[in-house]
């Protein structure tokens, strides 16, 4: 949905507004695939966090940047809980690991179309051609982390 939203919109005429536009296009289009492979392994939004927020990928204050409640993040880790995703002290279980494993697989596979498109040396000439503006913007302190998405350090 949010793809598509972004895709419908013209791309601006300047050339770094057009880049920014493409590639966030590209971002949601893997988020939506995210999105997708969450409600089909039963895995809420909240949940997802309580996960991350665990793993140590994402900052304490993740709960408040989402606007959920301390009541539904409880909710979400007890429910998590029952499942076996999570210990009694919050950590993530194996059974939880290999859950996330499982979305974080089929979220990628979601989101091959467009490098499929590109090519192995279409996706090898982008990468390097964004690597030095990424670099400008996480040393300049762009990206922090852990970030709220969860975005590993390249």
């Amino acid at each position: 949905m949010l793809f598509a939203a972004h895709a419908a919109l013209p791309p601006p005429g300047e050339p770094l507004a057009a880049l920014w536009h493409a590639l966030t296009a590209l971002r949601e289009f893997r988020g939506d695939g995210h999105v997708a492979a969450l409600v089909t392994a039963g895995v809420d939004g909240c949940e997802a966090n309580v996960v991350a927020s665990a793993l140590g990928l994402v900052p304490p204050e993740q709960r408040a940047y989402r606007g959920w409640t301390e009541e539904e993040w409880r909710a979400a880790a007890d429910r998590l809980r029952e499942r076996g995703g999570l210990d009694r002290e919050g950590a993530v279980t194996e059974k939880g690991l290999r859950e996330r494993d499982a979305v974080e697989a089929a979220t990628e596979r979601l989101a091959r179309a467009p490098m499929d498109a590109l090519g192995e040396a279409g996706v090898a000439r982008l990468a390097h051609l964004l690597r030095p503006l990424v670099t400008r913007i996480i040393d300049g302190g762009g990206v922090p982390f852990p970030n709220a998405m969860a975005m590993p350090r390249p």
